[in-house]
């Protein structure tokens, strides 16, 4: 004898669980969503790897989506004078060179000093689209150069050397097509989990264990064993719910492994 379920039913189940399972999965992910995000948006900064554009004028840019864990209306530049300039007056224009089409902004930004300006530019995000196996991308190169410069007391400067930056940009591939996750949105919030996803690699790595520390039919056992993501998932979870403890620790030791450098 069969019963069937009333139509929608399952829609209702739905409904009732749906505050009560987020609510459990925030209390048990939300830590060690928040310690990859962290790790990112330190490495994200604008800022730290500037490149020159010009004599003691300097630029980064970022062109993603999300940036420290917001969402982006565009792509954003960051620039500021060094070696004690001032610019009452910077134009620049930013290229995306693309198969089909190139898009071009003027950026004009005022009163560029020692303190970085960042400002949006208007260019497409960088989206990767596939379709089949062949990626679809908005440019495939941009070219940053200064087309104006007024000094301090808005003179114009005309003896200027431009110091044109053209930047291949890197995509994450894997991200773009869904097999790694970067940037997400939960919880009504804003999360990057490469982090994660890189300590997940890791925990799979310790379990198949070094190959030259073990016979060949060892570790060919113990891959076929760990093969098994449900296994790698448990195993990885096991330490991380609720506080993330594992993944707290790696981040301590990235923190300290990079201390030296930036006090340098």
């Amino acid at each position: 004898m069969s019963f069937d379920f009333p139509l929608g039913i399952f829609g209702l189940f739905k409904r009732l669980l749906k505050k009560p399972l987020t609510a459990l999965g925030r209390f048990l992910f939300r830590e060690a969503y928040l310690i990859s995000t962290v790790y990112n948006s330190h490495g994200q900064r604008l800022g730290l790897r500037p490149m020159r554009l010009a004599k003691g004028l300097e630029f980064d840019l970022h062109l993603g989506k999300y940036y420290l864990a917001r969402r982006q209306q565009s792509p954003q530049i960051w620039i500021r004078a060094t070696d004690g300039n001032l610019f009452s007056k910077v134009v620049l224009t930013v290229t995306g060179t693309g198969s089909k089409v190139h898009h071009q902004i003027a950026v004009v930004l005022y009163g560029v000093g020692s303190t970085p300006i960042q400002a949006p530019i208007g260019l497409p995000f960088r989206d990767l689209k596939f379709h089949g196996d062949c990626a679809d991308e908005p440019y495939e190169s941009l070219m940053i150069e200064v087309r104006e410069l007024l000094d301090a007391n808005s003179r114009p400067i005309t003896n200027f050397r431009s110091e044109p930056r053209l930047l291949d940009p890197i995509d994450n591939v894997e991200e773009a097509m869904g097999l790694r996750r970067g940037d997400v949105e939960v919880w009504g919030e804003v999360f990057n989990l490469k982090f994660l996803e890189w300590q997940i690699d890791r925990e799979r790595q310790r379990l198949m264990g070094n190959p030259f520390r073990m016979s060949p039919l060892h570790y060919w056992l113990r891959s076929k064993l760990f093969s098994a993501e449900w296994i790698v998932l448990a195993s990885f979870w096991s330490k991380n719910l609720v506080t993330a403890r594992q993944m707290a620790e790696a981040f301590h030791d990235y923190l300290q492994s990079i201390r030296p450098v930036e006090t340098a």
